[in-house]
């Protein structure tokens, strides 16, 4: 096997499309390991990431095809990002087993209280898929407190509400040692926490909405002011984000036990704030999650932005991504030999 160079047109002109792809993803992995203004300011970069990869790696494929050298330059892209993969293969599936416990986190867009959906069966549609799964410790974001007596079945319950009667929600078949929430510096619920007992072990089990991009793509436009507009909006809410985080880490820092996060981090594994958190605690979609692992409706855009984090002293059995679309989330859980 004899690796070449072509030198037509055509492959010249598919290699300069494919050094823009790698320059791309050479920015966000750049964005994955520093923080600054500037990063902030074009951070929406990262969300188009997994697009870009796809774009990269079949360009790897076709330069291996045609036996062509500048598959390396390709490969080198690959390989910048093993350790925070776009997409994972499992060759052994572990399902979840009867000793296993279950943590589920689902972000359920206030229970379609505002009718984005034609319909009035969301909230008893969302409470029965969560009682066919039973989850130990269900985390929901975007709770709307007109729901509760949904979630009755649920001895233990704690939440964190704003005026409009929205925020977060802990509901446990575990009793509450104790609870508590954290709010950031202009007094915004920020996240939730509980304590509770598993098999002699104490643990703490925290509830995490970071600021939203509040983007909507199918209405994006592609002119100059839009354009402008949208860097400024995410760039203003990047950096409340990396505040928030940096709250967040402050706090779970005090935690005397082992913690289970469950966040809506609204950002993608391949920026600063997703490094912050991961950097002390393992991504239960990477140790045993499979595919893209999407959790948002971004188009066609595969986007990863919800997550459970665990102490790297607890095994993840199994981690699943939920398929059913009842909120502009899927909801996810994870398994663990605790």
């Amino acid at each position: 096997m004899k690796f070449n160079q072509s030198k037509s047109f055509f492959s010249k002109f598919l290699f300069f499309i494919n050094i823009i792809v790698g320059f791309l993803i050479g920015v966000c992995y750049f964005f994955n390991n520093f923080y600054s203004d500037f990063v902030s300011d074009y951070a929406i970069i990262s969300v188009f990431f997994p697009i870009i990869f796809i774009i990269n790696f079949l360009f790897f494929i076709y330069w291996l095809i045609r036996f062509d050298l500048r598959l390396i330059y390709s490969l080198f892209f690959i390989v910048l990002f093993t350790n925070n993969p776009v997409f994972i293969i499992k060759s052994k599936k572990k399902e979840e087993s009867k000793d296993s416990f279950h943590l589920m986190s689902y972000n359920v867009r206030l229970f379609n209280h505002y009718k984005w959906l034609k319909t009035d069966s969301i909230p008893e549609n969302i409470s029965n898929y969560i009682k066919i799964n039973q989850p130990d410790i269900l985390t929901l974001q975007e709770y709307h407190n007109d729901y509760k007596k949904l979630f009755n079945h649920y001895p233990e319950k704690y939440f964190g509400l704003n005026g409009e009667n929205v925020g977060l929600a802990i509901f446990s078949k575990k009793k509450f040692l104790n609870k508590g929430a954290l709010e950031d510096e202009n007094g915004r619920l920020l996240a939730i926490y509980i304590d509770f007992i598993e098999k002699e072990d104490t643990l703490r089990v925290y509830n995490l909405h970071l600021k939203s991009y509040n983007l909507d793509i199918l209405k994006l436009k592609a002119d100059k002011k839009s354009l402008k507009e949208i860097l400024n909006k995410t760039g203003n809410a990047y950096k409340i984000q990396n505040n928030e985080i940096d709250l967040f880490i402050k706090h779970v820092k005090t935690s005397p036990y082992q913690n289970l996060i469950s966040v809506d981090l609204n950002n993608t594994p391949y920026t600063y704030v997703y490094k912050k958190i991961n950097k002390n605690f393992k991504d239960s979609f990477v140790e045993k999650g499979s595919g893209f692992g999407s959790t948002y409706g971004f188009g066609l855009i595969p986007i990863r932005i919800d997550y459970l984090f665990v102490s790297p002293s607890i095994n993840v059995d199994y981690f699943k991504t939920h398929d059913i679309n009842l909120s502009d989330h899927k909801p996810i859980s994870v398994f663990l030999n605790i």
